[in-house]
């Protein structure tokens, strides 16, 4: 194996674990998002009668 072989074969290595690093890093940030939703989602269920933090601070003024 001469030079250039080795320098691609480090270069595919880095270009490799840079597109793992990526996307564990936007899968992250999609299951934060899924997260907000999935709350969002379940405040608008029927049937929720809970008061919550925003209408209890609106009927105290």
């Amino acid at each position: 194996m001469d030079r250039n072989s080795v320098i691609g074969f480090v270069l595919l290595g880095l270009l490799l674990v840079g597109y793992i690093w990526w996307n564990q890093k936007s899968s992250q940030d999609a299951r934060i998002e899924k997260a907000r939703q999935d709350s969002i989602a379940n405040l608008n269920k029927p049937g929720n009668n809970k008061p919550n933090r925003l209408s209890s601070i609106a009927t105290q003024q």
